[in-house]
């Protein structure tokens, strides 16, 4: 299976603290009417670490059922403990997720050997499940390194991809380097232009959860030679910043109809102050809701 474009890191619709499978459900469906190539599922952006158990297994259901096979999904299953990945690995499977992200455990500080026992636990269970490396050191504060990519990448032929959201131009062009046959994504939308130019297949992009065709036309622009679609691209990205990329995308998810604002507590919606803000940035941008 190719995995390549622009893949919107989904944010997961809650309503008064529970996922909101009906909002789910329409949210897939709006997303795969979209110029996008696949789907990442209950990633950083989908707030999927804050999900109980119970709770992640009933979102990645009504995921895999909304979705039916009609564009490639990706699951985040890595969390903070083996035990944890491992389950949640066994249930996106069972699910026919087409693919599966794990994410460096978190919390503690792990050595690279550690790292590499550990992601090699998870690729030998299921040699004949498509995996992809997640690096987000921000989050895990632990670094998923070139070498070991390319350590686990010549041993496991299941590891067909990373995504790197370091936001690292320089790192993003060592792992295209380093391990050449891999689907190399980045995470980080103001690269856009690097990443093309490294060799990248496209990227996964928690702006697209709420902005899929202006991520697709400035990563196509960029393919043709126009660098100025990235140019606004890096600018909208700053204002998701600003404003925290999963109550940004979901207070436009919200002016579109798709699902209330609010977010998995502790993080925090946007105020209607903050909201009518966002959307005046955007708007100066040529983004209007």
């Amino acid at each position: 299976m190719m995995f390549e474009g622009i893949l919107p890191a989904m944010v997961t619709p809650v309503k008064d603290a529970h996922v909101d499978h009906e909002a789910l459900r329409g949210y897939v469906d709006w997303l795969l009417a979209q110029r996008i190539d696949g789907l990442f599922a209950l990633g950083t952006t989908g707030e999927g670490q804050l999900l109980s158990r119970a709770a992640w297994v009933q979102a990645m259901t009504t995921i895999a059922k909304a979705v039916d096979g009609r564009k490639p999904v990706i699951a985040q299953c890595g969390g903070i403990s083996l035990e944890e990945t491992l389950y949640r690995i066994d249930v996106a499977v069972s699910l026919g997720a087409d693919a599966i992200a794990v994410l460096a455990p978190y919390y503690y500080a792990y050595d690279e050997d550690a790292l590499a026992r550990y992601f090699s636990t998870v690729f030998q269970r299921w040699p004949h499940v498509n995996f992809f490396l997640y690096n987000i050191p921000r989050c895990t504060h632990n670094d998923i390194t070139p070498d070991l990519v390319a350590r686990l990448a010549s041993e496991f032929g299941n590891v067909v991809g990373i995504k790197d959201s370091s936001g690292s131009a320089e790192l993003l062009r060592r792992f295209t380097q380093t391990a050449p046959h891999l689907a190399v994504f980045t995470g980080s939308e103001g690269l856009m232009r690097e990443a093309f130019e490294a060799g990248a297949k496209g990227l996964v992009s928690g702006m697209a959860s709420a902005l899929p065709n202006e991520l697709r036309d400035a990563w196509d622009a960029t393919r043709s030679g126009d660098l100025a679609p990235a140019e606004r691209i890096q600018r909208v990205q700053a204002i998701f910043q600003r404003y925290s990329t999963i109550p940004a995308a979901k207070a436009i998810l919200a002016r579109r109809g798709l699902m209330s604002a609010d977010c998995i507590p502790p993080i925090l919606s946007l105020t209607e102050g903050r909201t009518a803000e966002l959307f005046a940035d955007l708007q100066a941008e040529g983004i209007t809701l």
